[in-house]
């Protein structure tokens, strides 16, 4: 592939590892710093990249108002801006669905909410992405390789241009 595209890492692991919380038990006031945080670095790490035509995040700054406490609306005030400014930041979306839809989970140190958590954030964030105008959603598989297919596929249709 042509040297068009930069990855960045995931903000949020890159945050929860240095704020250890236990996303099943944490009060709302630290959720919101820890979303906050997840925001602001996000943030940094799209404004520091290597520039490209692409620029391929595993998460953004939509995914961190799938986490506000009580209510994800509410988060676009608390940063100073709003879903459609925030949508409108991404060309394109591939949302990968989590492996905990269908019961495939593996909890990490740094990633540890339990599997019903995960799926409800999943929901919420898969209806804060679906008003894109170019998101492209991979289901979640028992076969990685299948998902990987999938996205390859997606990722492909972006870099081809606008349908």
């Amino acid at each position: 592939m042509p040297d068009i595209l930069t990855a960045l890492p995931e903000a949020a692991s890159l945050v929860l590892s240095e704020w250890p919380i236990d996303q099943n038990t944490v009060d709302a006031p630290t959720r919101q710093k820890v979303q906050l945080e997840i925001y602001r670095k996000q943030l940094q790490l799209e404004a520091t990249a290597r520039p490209m035509p692409y620029l391929l995040c595993d998460r953004s700054t939509v995914d961190a108002a799938s986490y506000w406490p009580p209510d994800p609306a509410l988060f676009w005030d608390a940063v100073g801006s709003s879903y459609e400014a925030e949508l409108a930041r991404y060309e394109a979306v591939i949302y990968l669905e989590s492996a905990a839809a269908i019961g495939v989970f593996a909890r990490t140190a740094i990633r540890n909410e339990a599997t019903d958590v995960a799926i409800a954030h999943g929901k919420i964030l898969l209806s804060l992405w679906q008003p894109h105008r170019r998101m492209f959603f991979v289901p979640a598989r028992e076969r990685f390789e299948h998902k990987q297919q999938q996205f390859f596929e997606a990722l492909t249709e972006i870099l081809a241009g606008p349908g």
